[in-house]
Order: C-alpha cells, then structure tokens, then sequence
C-alpha cells in the first residue's frame, strides 16, 4: 500500500468488548470518529427514486 489507509468495514454489536479485544493484541485508541448516514425516499407514481447522503 503507499499513501493512504485501507479500510475494511464490518458490523460490531458490542463497541465495548470490541475496545477491550483491540486492547489486548497491543493496539491503542488514537481516535474516535462516528458516521452518520441517512436515506431518503421520493415515492413517484408508485416508483421509488433514492438520494443517499
């Protein structure tokens, strides 16, 4: 890789013990960032047309 982070995403259910688990194998919390994400729904003669953000 050269220049740039990879990301893999996956789901968590339990933030916490996800933490504690990265914690374990030497890795620290440097920073902390949430995403939001909303969908939007136009309901056209029965179409459905979607604009995500």
């Amino acid at each position: 890789m050269t220049g740039g982070t990879t990301e893999i995403e996956t789901e968590v259910t339990d933030l916490h013990a996800m933490a504690d688990i990265l914690r374990r194998v030497g890795l620290r919390e440097v920073r902390y960032q949430e995403n939001h994400r909303e969908e939007w729904r136009l309901d056209i003669r029965g179409e459905r047309s979607g604009l995500r953000r």
